[in-house]
Order: structure tokens, then C-alpha cells, then sequence
């Protein structure tokens, strides 16, 4: 597939997604690996309740699926390949981009001639050749025309929207619908499509502006976390290297207190995360629907345009709600006064009384021990911990 086109790919298994789903973050998966994912229920991209139900099913996303279709025509075209009509299995030299079918010349002939009412748009396959996937897809695009539902008024162009049932309508429908036409509730549907899709874009815009915050706290966390690992680190390592100058019989005491610096540490650095996981989890939907509306815009058609934007639309609206977490962390984060106070209380048995209960030597004649754990504790005092107490 095209770098451009990446996207249509299943954002887990990153293969082509035969049956994509458009999940409430706004990530596509295919079929697969929703039904493979564990925990079930939460998407594997950025770990969003996922959960089907009656009021959120599982959203076709008709975008990528009808993308991936035209792709595969366009890639048939270009490639070559023998191409056989679809009505008589003869070689093909034109496509309708409407009834999206191969034809021959004759069968050219008598589809113009039924199809005439219908506007259908058919090009010679020499000519799609020379086209780049992009200007295939807009040429699609701008074909599309949009035709009533109704089974008895499939020759109808829809042209009205009813706000209404929030339905699109053709001109036969809005006849019957006497309610709302008395109610002044139609507009042209030309207008209702330009007004989703200023409101998709006005909805991007906010999203992007939020994204802003998202990342400054999430570069924020992970700075957070950067420095408690460091504090971490360099406390391990100044209280491995003062407790290792010292005799065996302490070693245990030493090792105590590195459980209290991971202990003092643990809860901040736990919340530090949540938070960094929260923050990584909203950037992540905040990418994902900006590249949908930005997709929508770019390659939806009309059909695509309706039946898509309610959908994302609430999506957003949900995802605009979601309030940002609060970056600050308490500020004794550093503080290691009781560690202090252990080891002084530790440097004070050790200069008090050896480890087989018999007395240190008076100041007057120290013993070699209690000279070299002085300096020791001086060391401390005078260090980088003692700076950061």
C-alpha cells in the first residue's frame, strides 16, 4: 500500500483491515483483532474502553472500507492486468465510477443508454492510468451522487435535508413529509453537508488546542518520572557506596533504608503513571480523530459525510469534556529527613559500640573504624543528598 494510504491499515496488526471498525476513541481495527484483544473490551492502541452495547455498537467505518475498495479498483487498473467486463466477461475498456463496474465496448453502449437519467459517469481505462491514486479517489469523489433509499423512489437525487427526523430526503419524500415541511424544518442538503463538515473542522480545531495541553502535561510526567528514576538512582548509589564502607554487621541497615527511598518514592512515582498513561491515552484519541475529520475532508463522499458524522461528532463532543489531569506533584518528593536520621542513628552505634558489643576507643585515641566512618558521615553532610535534604 501507498505511504500515503498507511492509514487505512489496522492500527494493531497494521495488515489491511477487511472489515474496519471505528471504535469510540476513534482508532480503526480490524474484526480480528478486536476479537483477539485482551483485555476484551479496551482498545490496544491507547487502551479505551472499547465495550460494545446497545447504545455504542461497533461503527462500521465506511470512510477506510469504501477507500480500500476504490484502492484495490484503481491498483487493478494500473497494474495491467487483463480486465474483463462484469456484465459479459469480454475485455474491458471503460469503468462507471457509479455502478463501480468494469464494462466492454457494447456493454458501454447499452449502460449509456439505461443510465443516462442516472448521470453516471463512465472514463476509458487508458485514461485512468495516467491518474494518481489521489486524483482516481477525488475523480470518485466528486462523482458521487447521492440517491433516495426509498425503493420506490431510487431514481430520486436526494437534494433536501429535514432537521426535523434528521433525515435526506428527495423531493418525492418531502411531498409526503407534510409535518415538518409546515414546520419549516427543510434545507437544501448541499448546505446541511458544508455545515458537518465545518462543524467536524470547528471540532478538530478545539481538539487540536486541547491537544496543546495534553502534550505539555505529558512531556511534563514524563520529565516527572525522569527525575524521580534519577533521584532514585542517585540515592541507591550514595547510600550503597557510604553503607558499603562500613562493616558487614550493618550492610542489613543499609538495605532497609533503600526499601524506605523506593517506599517514600512508590506513590508519587504510581501517580506519576496513571497520569502519564492518562495523558498518553487522550493525545492518542485526540491523533486519531484528527486524522478521521482530516480524512473525511479530504476523501468522504456525501453518503460516507452523513452516515459518519453523527457518530464522530459525539466522539469529539465526549473527548472535549474530558478534563486534562493536574500535572503538579507534592514537593516533599525529595525530602529524606527520617533516611537522616536513620543512618546518623546508625553512625552514632557505630561510634558508641562495635558490633561485638565491646566500646569504641575515647576521641582522644580513635580506633581506625570510627576515624573512617567519620569521614564518612562527613562526606554525607557535606554531599548531594545532604543538599537535596
Amino acid at each position: 500500500m501507498e505511504g500515503d494510504f498507511q492509514f487505512l491499515l489496522c492500527e494493531r496488526c497494521k495488515r489491511e483491515a477487511k472489515n474496519p471498525k471505528l471504535l469510540d476513541c476513534l482508532h480503526t481495527l480490524c474484526l480480528e483483532c478486536l476479537e483477539e484483544n485482551k483485555p476484551i473490551g479496551q482498545c490496544p492502541v491507547c487502551g479505551s474502553s472499547a465495550q460494545a452495547s446497545d447504545r455504542f455498537p461497533l461503527q462500521d467505518n465506511l470512510l477506510f472500507s469504501k477507500l480500500q475498495a476504490k484502492l484495490n479498483t484503481y491498483q487493478k487498473i494500473v497494474s495491467n492486468q487483463e480486465l474483463l467486463c462484469n456484465l459479459c466477461k469480454e475485455a474491458a475498456e471503460f469503468w462507471c465510477e457509479e455502478c463501480e463496474e468494469f464494462l466492454c465496448p457494447k456493454c458501454y453502449e447499452s449502460h449509456q443508454w439505461f443510465m443516462k437519467q442516472k448521470s453516471h459517469e463512465t472514463q476509458r481505462l487508458n485514461d485512468l492510468k495516467k491518474e494518481t491514486a489521489h486524483g482516481f479517489l477525488e475523480g470518485v469523489k466528486k462523482s458521487c451522487t447521492l440517491f433516495c433509499p426509498e425503493p420506490n423512489h431510487n431514481n430520486q437525487v436526494i437534494s433536501i435535508y429535514c432537521r426535523g427526523c434528521r433525515k435526506a430526503l428527495c423531493c418525492s419524500c418531502a411531498l409526503l413529509d407534510g409535518e415538518h415541511y409546515n414546520a419549516k424544518l427543510y434545507s437544501d442538503i448541499r448546505t446541511e453537508i458544508e455545515n458537518r463538515k465545518e462543524e467536524l473542522n470547528r471540532l478538530k480545531e478545539e481538539i487540536g488546542e486541547k491537544k496543546v495541553s495534553y502534550e505539555s502535561t505529558h512531556n511534563n510526567v514524563h520529565e516527572r518520572l525522569k527525575k524521580l528514576d534519577t533521584v532514585r538512582n542517585e540515592t541507591h548509589g550514595l547510600i550503597q557506596k557510604k553503607v558499603g564502607d562500613m562493616v558487614q554487621w550493618i550492610q542489613q541497615k543499609g538495605e532497609e533504608l533503600l526499601k524506605k527511598v523506593d517506599l517514600q518514592l512508590c506513590q508519587e512515582r504510581e501517580e506519576a503513571r496513571k497520569k502519564l498513561e492518562s495523558t498518553e491515552q487522550i493525545l492518542k484519541r485526540i491523533e486519531a480523530g484528527e486524522q478521521l475529520v482530516e480524512k473525511m475532508g479530504l476523501f468522504a463522499s456525501d453518503q460516507e459525510m452523513m452516515d459518519m458524522h453523527p457518530f464522530i461528532k459525539e466522539s469529539l463532543e465526549r473527548l472535549k469534556k474530558v478534563k486534562l489531569p493536574v500535572s503538579s506533584f507534592p514537593s516533599q518528593v525529595e525530602n529524606f529527613d527520617e533516611i537522616r536520621r536513620d543512618l546518623q542513628t546508625l553512625l552514632k552505634r557505630v561510634k558508641g559500640e562495635d558490633a561485638f558489643g565491646c566500646t569504641v576507643p575515647t576521641p582522644g585515641s580513635p580506633s581506625p573504624m570510627v576515624n573512617s566512618v567519620s569521614l564518612i558521615w562527613m562526606d554525607v553532610d557535606s554531599g548531594p543528598l545532604n543538599q537535596r535534604w
